[in-house]
């Protein structure tokens, strides 16, 4: 059986108004420890798709090599036809990939979110290590399922713009810095539209820790406050 030994934390995918963004952040941890602090997990998949990974980083590099490669493939062989590699098929291929690997013991340890465009839609695919795959408007992976769903239920749109679901993203990702130990707080964040697949540099995330409670003493505190 597999077992992780640089594990990478949560990923987020949204769907907008005129295309589909996907972020995380570019940590990678080994334990509870930090072992690489600036790792790319979102990545795209030619011109066909834009994809992220979490879990274990060597499985999120395989994935990342072999879709590419058959990016590459299909091109050479249909290259005298109209047939195109879609973000539908490619997300097929990847979820029966993974069932495979799974039905054989030996299992990718990783969530995927891939997205692109299908036709005049937009589409957003999950897989995971067990041969799950859902579409949907939005979605998380790793803590996001606990952290960030409902931040997503709550603020999303489907007529909201790239701006607001950039603005989104963040959000997300910074309460998953705050929660989740495994999390980092630089990001990447991947845009595709009409335009192109864009991924940015990495981004800081601000964030606010002078709270009056954490510089207040732990001998003020109540009785039961003190017993730790």
């Amino acid at each position: 059986m597999s077992k992780i030994y640089v594990n990478c934390s949560s990923a987020i995918g949204i769907k907008f108004n005129g295309g589909i963004l996907i972020a995380a952040d570019t940590q990678a941890c080994s334990g509870s420890s930090i072992k690489f602090p600036n790792v790319q997990r979102v990545d795209k998949v030619g011109n066909a798709a834009i994809f992220a990974c979490s879990g274990e980083y060597a499985d999120c590099q395989w994935v990342s090599k072999e879709l590419n490669k058959l990016f590459q493939e299909f091109k050479l062989e249909v290259a005298q036809c109209q047939a195109k590699l879609t973000p539908v098929k490619l997300h097929s291929y990847l979820t029966n990939v993974l069932y495979k690997r799974r039905s054989q013991m030996n299992p990718l340890l990783l969530s995927t979110i891939i997205g692109g465009k299908e036709g005049n839609d937009w589409y957003l695919g999950y897989s995971d290590l067990f041969g799950t795959a859902y579409t949907e408007d939005f979605m998380a992976t790793g803590m996001g399922r606990y952290f960030a769903i409902g931040i997503l239920r709550q603020y999303h749109s489907p007529n909201m713009n790239a701006a607001q679901a950039k603005e989104l993203a963040i959000k997300c990702l910074q309460i998953l810095y705050l929660r989740d130990c495994g999390a980092g707080n630089n990001i990447q964040i991947g845009v595709f539209t009409d335009c192109g697949i864009e991924i940015s540099e990495p981004i800081f995330i601000e964030t606010q820790w002078s709270h009056n409670d954490f510089y207040k003493p732990t001998i003020s505190l109540p009785l039961a406050g003190c017993q730790f």
